[in-house]
């Protein structure tokens, strides 16, 4: 709202993408910002679980986008490409190509499924019950 502002802001980021080896770190960080931002133009589509690391373990998920089932030998399937946070830093974590087929869809939003990850999990979203379990339907948990 401010083009003074705007134009200050646009300006020292010139000035800091001209440093060698900063360039680097913080282009990366100001895409990755851009990415976790309510607006950002790549933020994660839906919130899944996934089981990881073992049988019977659910982890927290963020699709990122659709994936062809020929990136991965063997598969013709569709795939998703998955980012699973760490916490309570969400900044890293792992991607996974998984089958479609193996998600487990929540209705969470983005932003819910963010704090989350970020508390560790004790701040729940208000949209699951008082127990604190996912309103997920007990088949799709096989």
């Amino acid at each position: 709202t401010n083009v003074f502002g705007v134009r200050i802001l646009k300006a020292f980021d010139r000035l800091v993408l001209r440093i060698p080896g900063v360039r680097a770190v913080y282009g990366s960080s100001r895409q990755l910002m851009e990415a976790f931002s309510p607006g950002g133009r790549r933020s994660f589509s839906e919130v899944v679980l996934v089981e990881y690391p073992r049988k019977g373990c659910y982890m927290l998920g963020f699709v990122t986008r659709d994936a062809p089932g020929s990136l991965v030998p063997g598969r013709s399937e569709a795939m998703a490409a998955v980012f699973l946070p760490t916490a309570p830093n969400p900044t890293s974590g792992w991607i996974l190509l998984i089958p479609r087929a193996d998600l487990v869809r929540l209705s969470l939003t983005v932003e819910e499924g963010l704090k989350l990850v970020v508390s560790g999990g004790m701040v729940m979203p208000e949209s699951w019950d008082a127990k604190g379990l996912p309103s997920v339907p007990e088949s799709a948990l096989r």
